[in-house]
C-alpha cells in the first residue's frame, strides 16, 4: 500500500524517481511503444528490414534489447502486442510495375501481405496462434500510407495511400472481418482506433469534424461494418479551418 500511495503521489505531481536515456541508433522508419516495449524499424530506401527493440527499464528490472538484423522481408509498417508475444509486419510492395515473385499463387502477388510472428526470440518465427501466418489481400494497388492496431484477436489497418480504406482480420483464424475502401469509407478520414475488439471509430474532417463509430460484431452485410453513431464536434470559429482530427 505504501508503494501504491508513493506512485500515485508521483503521478499527480509528475515527479520522476529516476531518468535514463535509451539510445537506438539509425534513421527511424516506423516505431511503436506498447506495454513498456519500444521498437524501431530502421529506414532503408523507403522500407525497413532491421528492427531494434528495447524493454524499457523500470524499478523492478533493467533494460533488455532485441536486435533483428534481417526480418526476411522489407516492411512498410508494424505493430506490437507484447502481452500476446505478437508482432505484425506489413510487407512493403512495389509502387509501380509487376510484383516479382517466384510463386504463381495469387497470394504471392497480393497488394497487401501481413506477417504474423512471435516477438520472441527474434521476430522471425510464425506466431503459433495464427492459423495462417501470412494474411493476403488484393486492393487497389500496394499500400504506402497506413496505421496498424492490434486488440486481442483482431488486427486492423487504416489506409490512406493510394486509397482510403479499413481492413480488419481475425489474426488467429485468418478470417477477414471488415474491408471497405474509397467510396465505401467515410469522407476525409483522418484517424482510426479500436474502442473494443468488435467496435472501432474513425475521425473525419467533414463539417468541421466528426467521430464515427462502427461495429462489426453482428453486421448484416458481410465485411461491411454497422454504423452505430456519429458524434459531431462543436463548430470551429469561422476564422479557423480544421486541418487534422486525432
Amino acid at each position: 500500500m505504501e508503494l501504491l500511495l508513493e506512485r500515485r503521489a508521483a503521478w499527480r505531481a509528475l515527479r520522476l524517481s529516476r531518468r535514463a536515456a535509451v539510445a537506438l541508433a539509425g534513421h527511424c522508419h516506423a516505431y511503436e511503444l506498447v506495454g513498456g516495449l519500444f521498437a524501431k524499424a530502421l529506414e532503408e530506401f523507403g522500407a525497413a528490414r532491421r528492427l531494434f527493440a528495447s524493454w524499457l527499464l523500470s524499478n523492478a528490472a533493467g533494460e533488455t534489447r532485441l536486435v533483428v538484423d534481417d526480418l526476411g522481408v522489407r516492411i512498410k509498417d508494424f505493430a506490437l502486442d507484447p502481452a500476446q508475444d505478437l508482432i505484425v509486419l506489413l510487407e512493403h510492395r512495389p509502387a509501380v510495375g509487376p510484383i516479382v515473385s517466384t510463386s504463381s499463387s495469387s497470394a504471392a502477388a497480393a497488394d497487401i501481405r501481413v506477417h504474423l510472428r512471435k516477438l520472441s526470440p527474434g521476430a522471425v518465427a510464425p506466431h503459433p496462434a495464427a492459423r495462417n501466418p501470412v494474411l493476403c489481400r488484393h486492393g487497389r494497388g500496394p499500400v504506402h500510407g497506413c496505421m496498424i492496431q492490434i486488440v486481442e484477436d483482431v488486427v486492423g489497418m487504416y489506409f490512406w495511400m493510394p486509397f482510403h480504406g479499413v481492413l480488419i482480420w481475425n489474426w488467429m483464424t485468418g478470417e477477414e472481418l471488415v474491408f471497405i475502401q474509397d467510396n465505401q469509407a467515410p469522407e476525409r478520414i483522418w484517424d482510426f482506433s479500436f474502442l473494443s475488439p468488435r467496435v472501432y471509430m474513425v475521425t473525419t474532417l467533414k463539417d468541421g469534424g466528426e467521430i464515427r463509430i462502427y461495429s462489426f460484431a453482428n453486421s448484416s452485410s458481410p465485411k461491411r461494418p454497422l454504423h452505430v453513431a456519429t458524434l459531431h464536434l462543436p463548430p470551429p470559429n469561422r476564422t479557423i479551418i480544421a486541418g487534422c482530427s486525432s
